[in-house]
């Protein structure tokens, strides 16, 4: 849910300063705390929500606990949404394939067709075989968001600037097809994929 502040405040008249209206203001807060401004980030999924077909019976998706970032249509902000862990079942879809989405407002969309709602995420694909037990899970997430993907400009760091850990590293994601690739470490060339560029730092 994005933030909807209240159009007006009345002296002596509603909508006056009341519980209702209070409450309100406490929702939002709530609201703010947990969305980011629009142009940081895409929407993506940071954790969880795991798809797998169920150990005992083989008609039942298991889907983790997780968190997602997910586009609010109203504002554009993103919202975090953090589902539980989940159930679903493909019982009466024989020879089928079903779809798993995250929809804004943090429910889930499970069906043979993707979720009605916009800017939902895409979760996971099932196929099930004759007998309407799953066959094959694919997973969808969107693992990844761009950082100010709308931006015009350069984005620069302060100088002094450091990217730290045992073995620093600046990679972009060589398997995400149509997407630069730029590598720096000092790793051996051999590691690299074939489209990425060798830069020794010394």
């Amino acid at each position: 849910m994005a933030y909807t502040p209240n159009p007006t405040w009345n002296s002596g008249a509603a909508p006056g300063i009341d519980a209702p209206a209070l409450n309100h203001i406490e929702t939002q807060y709530t609201e703010s705390s947990l969305s980011l401004e629009q142009d940081l980030f895409t929407a993506y999924v940071i954790s969880g929500m795991v798809c797998t077909k169920d150990g005992t019976t083989p008609s039942q998706l298991d889907v983790t606990a997780g968190v997602a970032w997910l586009l609010q249509s109203v504002d554009n902000t993103l919202r975090r949404q953090a589902p539980t862990a989940t159930t679903f079942s493909t019982t009466g879809h024989a020879s089928t394939t079903m779809y798993l989405d995250l929809n804004p407002d943090g429910t889930f969309s499970w069906g043979t067709a993707h979720s009605g709602v916009a800017n939902h995420l895409t979760i996971c694909t099932v196929t099930t075989d004759g007998s309407a037990n799953i066959g094959v899970i694919t997973d969808t997430r969107t693992t990844f968001t761009n950082f100010l993907a709308a931006m015009i400009g350069t984005f620069n760091l302060p100088t002094g600037t450091q990217i730290n850990s045992a073995n620093p590293v600046l990679q972009g994601a060589h398997s995400n097809a149509g997407r630069p690739t730029i590598s720096v470490g000092n790793g051996a060339p051999s590691s690299l994929a074939a489209n990425e560029v060798y830069i020794q730092l010394t």
